[in-house]
């Protein structure tokens, strides 16, 4: 899927396994963000909800926006088709680490 919708994407690195997985990688000269998710109409919907808003945000602050086409998913007729996103890498410090309350940092 990578090399249809995002060509050039390599050196991929887990950084979380399970269901829901997350890769370190480069798009070309860029360090981004891999993830893959088990795939459903509802699951597809809201991240391209979320690529939106994100990548909106992204014309005034600094985020990790999404690369087109933001959202893919494999064929549906696999037995476990995937969902993908693949977002810019942002390097920076993690909001609990700003405000100091462990609660505020979340994640899917």
């Amino acid at each position: 899927m990578l090399d249809q919708y995002w060509p050039g994407t390599t050196e991929l690195s887990n950084i979380r396994r399970g269901d829901s997985s997350v890769y370190s990688a480069m798009c070309g000269t860029v360090k981004c963000i891999v993830k893959a998710t088990p795939y459903t109409e509802e699951a597809e919907t809201i991240a391209a909800n979320q690529a939106n808003y994100v990548n909106f945000l992204g014309e005034t602050i600094n985020v990790a926006n999404y690369i087109e086409p933001y959202v893919a998913h494999s064929d549906s007729s696999v037995s476990l088709p995937k969902l993908v996103t693949v977002s810019n890498f942002v390097s920076g410090t993690a909001p609990e680490e700003v405000f100091g309350v462990s609660t505020i940092w979340l994640s899917d």
